[in-house]
């Protein structure tokens, strides 16, 4: 079960449902998580650290034939695009990083950051070894994520397995549009974690 205890915190901020309406709310584009972020969650550090890695790499197709420019994929216009496996693990990583970056510092963070069942999905992944790295098998779709404080609030049990609920209902989705990329054995493997925060 995940407990986080806290007090309740009012949104920071949306960026609505297209690139427009993000940048009229002054929202930023997150390459790596392929996402609209609101300016209160943007991690500019990560994302400097992020772009002096270069070497990311979009496609409109799964085989990489039909790579998009950098610039196109940085204006976060595409509602979804193509990158190699090992480009989807140093998102997982880079993830990681943000949620302990904003426990860390007390910061907002998006729901996608702070979202178990992507924890649960990036966990499952980065232990597999049955994927090469340079195969274009996994498939971003653009988000646009809330940012809040909620992470601080406390989960009761139910929220929790509803939230599990959430988790196999989005991996049965991905499933079905990418089966490369997930496995009918990912949830199964959840591990129960206990997270107090004071």
């Amino acid at each position: 079960m995940l407990r986080l205890k806290g007090k309740e915190h009012q949104r920071t901020g949306q960026c609505g449902t297209t690139p427009a309406e993000a940048r009229a709310r002054g929202c930023r584009f997150e390459l790596h998580n392929f996402a609209w972020i609101p300016a209160a969650c943007y991690d500019d550090e990560l994302a400097d650290e992020r772009d002096a890695q270069g070497g990311w790499l979009f496609s409109t197709d799964e085989n990489g034939t039909k790579l998009i420019p950098k610039e196109v994929a940085f204006r976060g216009e595409l509602s979804a695009a193509w990158v190699p496996w090992s480009q989807h693990l140093a998102h997982c990583a880079l993830i990681w990083r943000k949620f302990h970056r904003a426990v860390a510092f007390g910061r907002p963070m998006d729901s996608w950051t702070s979202s178990y069942s992507h924890t649960n999905h990036c966990a499952w992944n980065l232990v597999r070894k049955d994927l090469d790295g340079s195969a274009f098998n996994s498939l971003l779709h653009l988000k646009f994520p809330d940012c809040d404080y909620r992470w601080r609030s406390p989960m009761t049990p139910a929220e929790f397995e509803a939230s599990l609920q959430d988790a196999a209902a989005v991996h049965e989705r991905l499933k079905s549009e990418n089966s490369a990329m997930h496995t009918a054995s990912w949830l199964a493997n959840t591990i129960t974690i206990i997270v107090t925060i004071e």
